[in-house]
């Protein structure tokens, strides 16, 4: 008999794993679920504004079944792009109907599978939430959805698989620098880079605007420590544009050779999602051909970079250990009180989180009793920590001051 091998968490997923698990299940699959094919019409949709409902009635349905929304298995590229951008988030069921919301009304219509288990589930005011598969479908037509994403039907319940992010800082939250505007060449929130001549805003969604008068190319790309292994990776990024036909790609860059995908045309909200075969990522971007004109910008909601040829769901990072990643390469050093023990006296300051190198760090130096400032930069050969022989006159022994400045360790 063919056993189910567990996954574990954050594990790295074979794609030949999950086809073992897969056939395992397959007589299971059959027993416990019916399939009912389901189109999604786009004008059925109620609602003036988010969340939009959507009432599917089917007389299978009880108040106590598992109910399941998967792709079907006929569905194009184009309506697959249209289900992940409606973001079905939440659902209830009752006895003969299936309740959908919505946070994005589809434009067109989306052909799926109910699939209905012999399972109950904990109801919670006479419903019942449905998961919806989140994973990326491959964008050819036709391909079995039964068999195309890596979910498992196991004793009534859904375990979507997603495999780590391997880019820092995905969704844009972490901001060192604390700036709600950036319009310099450099990097901006922390790990994600831009050019001259564009704007980054960190709203509720990060905004990538053109400031050129001319027509320019916007980009915003987070590069990479060097990678000693040539590996599969898949690159997806949800995104928003300002108008249908604004041209831009995503890009993998690594191995001298660019893997890229161009958007769709449409103001929708869109994923798109490319793979780099054998490469060593230098960076991921996003990049508009040339003729943006001034005031062009999309929204950029996400990215993910993992390994693998398949796109598995994004999964919003812990904020906390998020940061303490980002300040492996940046962080700021902020009103920190030092005490000397004698005029020019070392004076020591710990990172908050080691360094990937030794960082450049600037630091500005007031005493607490004074207006005097001194002002410091030098590469540190530490990771840790910074030590300090403090000369300054104005700095004297007994007498505190404050340090602030940055630990910068980046990628340039």
């Amino acid at each position: 008999m063919r056993r189910i091998r567990e996954i574990k968490e954050d594990e790295i997923v074979d794609v030949a794993v999950l086809n073992d698990n897969f056939s395992a299940l397959e007589g299971k699959k059959a027993d416990r679920t019916t399939q009912n094919p389901v189109i999604l019409l786009a004008a059925n949709w109620t609602g003036e504004s988010a969340p939009y409902t959507y009432t599917i009635e089917l007389e299978e349905v009880t108040a106590d079944n598992t109910i399941t929304l998967v792709p079907a298995e006929n569905i194009t590229a184009e309506q697959y792009t249209a289900l992940q951008s409606a973001q079905i988030e939440d659902a209830e069921q009752t006895a003969g109907t299936i309740i959908l919301q919505a946070q994005h009304k589809p434009a067109i219509d989306i052909p799926i599978l109910v699939l209905i288990g012999d399972t109950s589930v904990p109801s919670a005011g006479g419903g019942a939430t449905i998961p919806l598969i989140n994973h990326l479908l491959t964008e050819n037509a036709g391909v079995g959805a039964l068999d195309a994403y890596q979910g498992m039907i196991l004793d009534g319940k859904i375990a979507c698989l997603s495999n780590p992010n391997l880019l820092i800082n995905p969704d844009f939250q972490i901001n060192q620098r604390g700036e709600n505007t950036y319009s310099s060449s450099g990097y901006t929130v922390d790990r994600w880079m831009i050019p001259d001549g564009i704007s980054l805003q960190k709203k509720v969604y990060t905004k990538l605007l053109n400031l050129s008068t001319q027509e320019a190319c916007m980009w915003v790309k987070q590069p990479f420590e060097y990678q000693k292994f040539a590996h599969t990776y898949t690159l997806s990024m949800k995104i928003k544009k300002d108008r249908a036909d604004l041209q831009c790609r995503i890009e993998i860059f690594g191995s001298s050779k660019s893997y890229s995908k161009e958007s769709k045309e449409t103001t929708d909200w869109q994923i798109i999602t490319v793979t780099a075969t054998d490469c060593r990522p230098e960076y991921v971007s996003i990049i508009t051909d040339r003729g943006a004109a001034e005031g062009d910008f999309m929204w950029i909601e996400w990215a993910k970079l993992e390994v693998g040829s398949l796109a598995t769901p994004f999964v919003p990072p812990d904020p906390a250990t998020e940061l303490l990643k980002c300040q492996r390469y940046y962080e700021k050093i902020d009103s920190y009180v030092v005490l000397p023990y004698a005029d020019g006296g070392l004076s020591s300051i710990p990172f908050k989180v080691e360094k990937r190198l030794w960082p450049t760090v600037k630091l500005e130096i007031k005493n607490a009793g004074s207006t005097a400032t001194t002002s410091y930069e030098e590469v540190v050969a530490n990771c840790s920590c910074i030590s300090k022989i403090i000369s300054s006159a104005v700095l004297k022994n007994d007498i505190g001051y404050y340090v602030s400045g940055t630990v910068d360790a980046e990628i340039y």
